[in-house]
């Protein structure tokens, strides 16, 4: 599993309040305004903060599959972004939102079309949450919460390929500044396949 992780970040990766280090080594992360609680559990004023975690290797136009997973524990019933990679709906390569105070999605855009999926239940705050998004070429999207497949509602058609790799991936907001989250979310993983129902359910475990 370690091998197909392309970017990491934990609470023990931080080195200050204005920087975290990236564990793979591979990537350069800033956390303007971030701060952290007693036990550096990263917290989100859901104002200013998020994480910018630069341009992410192997997620770009060449990928064929990669997961995200990330756990986290929202303050707010409002539309946030948790994780996204790229800049708008027609430059995205994923994001995962929690969204009008309902539901999870987990979406994945190239070319101005997307694939989505989105929660089968309504999540609530002050509740942690492992949420696992897979794509692989030629397939849906795949929603996972706390070890548990729960696609829903989806929507889009099936992407075989993603674009615009080249932006950076941010966590916590959309372009630094657009919805952003209110909570804690204390480690994301990226890896450049998709997992499987049982690993997903491995490593929540």
């Amino acid at each position: 599993e370690q091998s197909n992780i392309v970017a990491a970040y934990t609470p023990t990766s931080r080195s200050n309040t204005e920087s975290i280090l990236d564990w793979t080594g591979k990537n350069t992360v800033t956390s303007p305004n971030l701060t952290y609680r007693s036990n550096d559990i990263p917290t989100f004023d859901g104002t200013n903060d998020y994480l910018d975690c630069g341009v992410i290797p192997g997620i770009n136009s060449t990928a064929t599959a990669f997961s995200v997973s990330v756990w986290l524990n929202s303050k707010s019933k409002s539309t946030r972004c948790i994780i996204e990679n790229g800049t708008g709906y027609t430059t995205n390569t994923f994001y995962m939102f929690q969204e009008n105070g309902t539901v999870f999605s987990f979406q994945v855009y190239g070319g101005g079309s997307y694939d989505a999926s989105f929660s089968n239940f309504e999540y609530q705050t002050n509740v942690w949450y492992n949420l696992v998004g897979v794509w692989s070429a030629g397939n849906h999207v795949v929603l996972y919460s706390n070890g548990e497949n729960v696609n829903g509602n989806s929507g889009g058609s099936i992407r075989s390929s993603v674009i615009d790799g080249n932006t950076n991936m941010m966590i916590g907001a959309r372009a630094g500044s657009q919805f952003p989250f209110w909570g804690e979310i204390p480690e994301v993983k990226i890896y450049n396949r998709a997992l499987s129902a049982s690993e997903v359910t491995q490593n929540f475990n």
